[in-house]
C-alpha cells in the first residue's frame, strides 16, 4: 500500500470516529487505527477524543489500549491517561494503568502516578500489573519506589 492509500485509509477511519455512534463500529475503527497510527498525530488526536468523550466504556478500553499501541512517549497520551485515571471507574482504571505503564517509562510525572495508584489501590487486579516484588520495595515502569 502507498504512503498516500495509508493515510487515505487513516483519513476515513478518523471521519468514521468522529461521525459514527455505532460502538462496535468505533471499537473496530479505533482497534484499527491503533496499527495504523504509529507517529501520526491525527491518529492519536482523535484517539485521545474518542478515549474522553465516549460514554461506552468498552469503547473508551479499545481507544486506551490503541493508544497504548502507538503513544509511546507521546506527552499528550500520557497527559490524557494521567487525567483519566482520576474520572474513570476501577475496570477502566486497570486499562489505563496497564497501557500507561507501557508508553510512559521514562516520563517521572506518569511514573509517580503510577506509584501512588499502586500505593492506594486496594483492588488487587488494578495493582497487580504495576508492583514486581523486590523485597520491601517495587519496581514500577524500571523506577523503585519503597511502599
Amino acid at each position: 500500500m502507498s504512503n498516500q492509500q495509508e493515510q487515505d485509509n487513516i483519513n476515513f477511519l478518523i471521519k468514521q470516529l468522529d461521525t459514527s455512534q455505532d460502538n462496535s463500529v468505533l471499537k473496530q475503527v479505533a482497534e484499527r487505527l491503533g496499527f495504523l497510527g504509529a507517529g501520526n498525530a491525527d491518529v492519536i488526536n482523535a484517539l485521545i477524543e474518542l478515549v474522553c468523550t465516549t460514554q461506552d466504556e468498552p469503547t473508551r478500553w479499545v481507544g486506551i489500549q490503541s493508544l497504548g499501541k502507538i503513544g509511546t512517549d507521546n506527552n499528550d497520551v500520557i497527559q490524557t491517561l494521567i487525567k483519566q485515571l482520576s474520572t474513570v471507574q476501577p475496570p477502566t482504571r486497570r486499562v489505563i494503568a496497564q497501557n500507561l505503564a507501557k508508553i510512559a517509562v521514562c516520563n517521572e510525572q506518569a511514573i509517580t502516578t503510577l506509584a501512588n495508584l499502586a500505593r492506594s489501590s486496594s483492588d488487587e487486579v488494578t495493582r497487580e500489573p504495576l508492583l514486581i516484588p523486590w523485597g520491601t520495595s517495587v519496581k514500577v515502569a524500571k523506577m523503585q519506589f519503597k511502599l
